[in-house]
């Protein structure tokens, strides 16, 4: 079997990739900076040049392909459709979407959560307890929150979803599931848990 990952040395997407290495499983790693991806993933990688956003870039890579792993989805608001079409006349037989918005018609969808439902504002207090310092927390306008995303690089069409679905949040997004523990045989991580050990990030930088 061989799996084709999409954002391969993303902070995703480069755990799936080791994970799959570990398993001994064949990976074809997706990326626009080879020479970077090799440094990171290491040599038992399959590198291919190109990005999910022009599947046409794909072409060559299809063949012997088994599985499609989307860690990515900037994006796929415009080319998703021709990205599936053509992964599917090539022979791929799973496809598999990391999202944290809405669910389109799938065979299976795993809703992954936290042991607690938590609203921005304790999400924000909880950061700035691990920090050690305030945090502020202000509202901006739905045009000003698509404004930020659109000059970071993200398609209107991407930005629009992903700030209407924040907005509009379904019942998924706030409902605590028991999938983590199911899979894993343990609790979910607690967000405290992992905000202390990202404490650093949030951290006010030093002059």
């Amino acid at each position: 079997m061989t799996t084709l990952v999409t954002g391969a040395t993303g902070n995703t997407g480069r755990h799936v990739v080791r994970e799959l290495v570990r398993r001994g499983e064949k990976v074809e790693a997706l990326t626009r900076d080879a020479a970077a991806a090799r440094a990171l993933l290491g040599p038992e990688v399959d590198l291919v040049t190109g990005t999910h956003t022009a599947p046409s870039t794909l072409d060559d890579a299809w063949p012997g392909v088994d599985r499609l792993h989307v860690t990515v989805t900037a994006g796929l608001a415009e080319v998703g459709p021709e990205l599936i079409d053509r992964a599917v006349a090539a022979g791929v037989r799973r496809i598999t979407v990391v999202w944290g918005g809405g669910v389109g018609p799938v065979e299976r969808a795993y809703n992954l959560t936290g042991p607690a439902a938590l609203t921005t504002r304790e999400r924000i207090a909880i950061l700035a307890e691990a920090a050690g310092r305030p945090i502020e927390f202000a509202r901006i306008t739905h045009q000003q929150a698509v404004d930020r995303l659109l000059a970071t690089g993200v398609s209107q069409a991407d930005a629009e979803y992903v700030i209407g679905w924040y907005a509009e949040s379904s019942p998924e997004s706030y409902t605590v599931d028991p999938t983590v523990e199911t899979l894993l045989g343990r609790p979910a991580r607690t967000f405290t848990q992992w905000a202390a050990e990202h404490a650093h990030h949030f951290a006010r930088p030093t002059a």
